[in-house]
């Protein structure tokens, strides 16, 4: 229970038990015993954005207030609930059961969550009263992506009678991944394009991701092959201009209708063989269309002058039909020119097919430059997606448990638990299984160094989370008004990134990944040494980040205990009048209803008693920072 437990005198004490609602001075005729078990299989905010998934209540009382309370709630974002259902029962009449079947439940974006199955039980009976929820969910996605779950299975069960008040929470969940870093970044509002090629391989290498290693080599194979594809269009482009100019020149006061005209009238003359008025005028003409077209006549046999005037006009009507196909080609190229002046992978390779399809001439050097930049765009794509869809975290096969059982002489709280699997990326870096809560400080320390080291590899000077394993708090003992209490609580996994200020370049070093591409310019090549994760000298410029916080299986467990009057009763705090045995520390705080949202009073009560206990609490946080 992560509330710190307040030391006060036995003036104090007094003076509280005079205040506090529920303190007792007198023991009752009737055992008076209380059980609340409350639990939620996780919360995950980012920002000002919250959701949260399977939580549930159990309470269970005899004699003040004689009752059985059983509350779920599939999840809940910001200001829709899910799946919320509970049952009363205050006596044999009301007690029963309430179960629900599968459904799938979800808000868009936010949360998903096949649910298997609920079942809510109450019971008040004349020996006992008791609380049961049960509930099993398959999978769960929170935040599109954030931290997803293959099944969880969780059980709180309350039994109170005339000689104990237990607390028994379960929990199972079978695999869960946790911040998968395009998701994560996304939430951070850090386009994962700003990332440099050396980021993704130091990043990737922590994460076991072996396609990572070539992230560098592809990134400058891509960015040689949108250079070399720009530079064949450039000159593609000036030869064309070169050849349009050219054509234009010899083209200069003609026409192509004209010619076409002056060719059928050539193709049209013709005299007899005996003719020699005419033949003389023949002559004369393809004289005059001979010098319109730049081939001397003269002299000529009618026959070979003619043939030669014929081969001129063609010659000037096959120019009008290059400088045709020159104005046309130029056009394709100037549009791919256009095309690829992002300079990102999709849009140069496109655009080099595109003019290697419509001047099939350029075939021979475009296609093999695009291919290259498929090629290694493909590849670069595949390392940087690789890493960014891995999880920084996954679990699977964690059962955990707390049973807090509060009677009268043998106070006691269990907190067991077993971890088949946990991987920082794809990597397992510790020998599992392994046995909770022992083993959990050396999982401290070495998940959230690794993790630590995952966030600073990003080269984005985002801060080391803060993470939490198995935090685990129990306390047992009597207090000073005769309860016998005990307190368990446990907390599986809290990761909590805070907002921060980060730098990142103000260019984008894999912007030719993207499809929008680089406005002005190709991306810069990537540094793998630079310590800011990219090109050392590149402009920077700083961004806010919000804070992210993950809490996994977080439950409390807490029952209290006052026997009946049978004899004297005991002074303040243990049997012999003297002080309250402890063991560990205790303390329970105001805990929500997860459908309505309203306090537990004998949380409050908790609180108070937990002030009073007068002992030192023994508290077990198990942190890294």
């Amino acid at each position: 229970m992560r509330r710190a437990i307040a030391r006060v005198g036995l003036g104090t004490a007094a003076l509280l038990l005079l205040v506090l609602p529920g303190a007792r001075a007198t023991t009752p005729d009737r055992a008076d015993a209380t059980g609340t078990a409350t639990s939620t299989l996780f919360r995950l905010s980012a920002g000002s954005t919250v959701v949260s998934a399977v939580g549930d209540v159990a309470r269970a009382a005899r004699n003040g207030s004689t009752e059985a309370f059983a509350a779920f709630t599939s999840g809940r974002t910001d200001g829709t609930t899910l799946g919320a259902k509970e049952r009363r029962a205050t006596d044999d009449s009301s007690s029963g059961s309430d179960s629900s079947g599968p459904a799938t439940l979800s808000v868009p974006a936010l949360l998903s969550i096949q649910q298997s199955g609920v079942r809510l039980e109450t019971l008040v009976r004349d020996a006992f009263s008791s609380s049961t929820v049960s509930a099993e969910v398959g999978a769960v996605d929170a935040l599109a992506g954030l931290a997803t779950f293959d099944g969880a299975r969780s059980v709180s069960d309350i039994v109170v009678n005339d000689d104990l008040a237990r607390v028994a929470r379960t929990i199972a969940v079978d695999r869960v991944r946790i911040f998968a870093l395009a998701d994560l970044l996304a939430r951070l509002g850090v386009d994962p394009l700003k990332l440099a090629c050396g980021a993704i391989e130091q990043t990737g290498d922590l994460l076991g991701v072996s396609q990572a290693s070539v992230a560098c080599e592809r990134l400058g194979e891509a960015q040689g092959g949108i250079a070399g594809a720009k530079s064949a269009l450039d000159a593609a482009a000036a030869d064309l201009v070169a050849a349009r100019d050219g054509l234009q020149a010899d083209l200069a006061g003609k026409t192509r209708a004209t010619a076409q005209a002056n060719r059928d009238t050539v193709a049209g003359l013709s005299c007899g063989a005996l003719d020699v008025i005419c033949q003389t005028n023949m002559l004369a003409t393809l004289v005059g269309y001979g010098a319109t077209y730049g081939v001397d006549v003269s002299g000529s046999p009618l026959d070979g002058a003619k043939a030669a005037v014929l081969a001129a006009i063609d010659a000037t009507l096959a120019a009008f039909d290059a400088l045709d196909r020159a104005l046309a080609d130029l056009a394709v190229v100037n549009g791919g020119i256009a095309d690829a002046a992002s300079g990102t992978c999709a849009a140069t390779e496109s655009a080099a097919r595109a003019v290697a399809a419509g001047v099939p001439a350029l075939a021979g050097t475009l296609d093999p430059i695009a291919g290259a930049i498929s090629d290694a765009c493909g590849g670069l794509l595949v390392a940087v997606r690789a890493v960014l869809d891995t999880p920084l975290l996954s679990l699977g096969g964690v059962s955990i448990s707390v049973k807090a059982t509060a009677r009268a002489g043998h106070p006691a709280v269990e907190v067991a638990g077993t971890m088949d699997e946990i991987k920082v990326g794809l990597d397992a870096p510790f020998a599992l299984p392994v046995a909770l809560p022992e083993a959990a400080q050396a999982l401290t320390e070495q998940i959230g160094g690794l993790v630590g080291a995952v966030t600073s590899a990003l080269g984005i000077e985002l801060p080391a989370p803060a993470l939490e394993f198995m935090a685990v708090d129990s306390g047992a003992g009597q207090r000073y008004d005769g309860a016998w209490y005990a307190e368990g609580s446990v907390t599986l996994l809290r990761i909590h990134l805070p907002s921060a200020t980060i730098s990142l370049p103000a260019s984008n070093p894999l912007g030719l990944l993207s499809p929008g591409g680089i406005a002005g310019a190709r991306a810069p090549r990537a540094s793998k040494s630079a310590g800011t994760g990219w090109a050392a000298g590149l402009p920077a410029t700083s961004a806010s980040t919000p804070a992210v916080t993950l809490d996994l299986g977080a439950f409390d467990a807490v029952g209290e205990f006052l026997p009946a009057t049978t004899a004297a009763g005991p002074g303040p705090g243990g049997g012999d009048g003297t002080t309250a045995p402890e063991v560990g520390g205790g303390g329970a705080g105001q805990q929500q209803l997860p459908t309505t949202g309203a306090g537990l009073g004998v949380a409050g009560v908790m609180l108070g008693a937990g002030a009073l206990a007068g002992a030192g609490a023994i508290r077990r946080f198990l942190r890294v920072r």
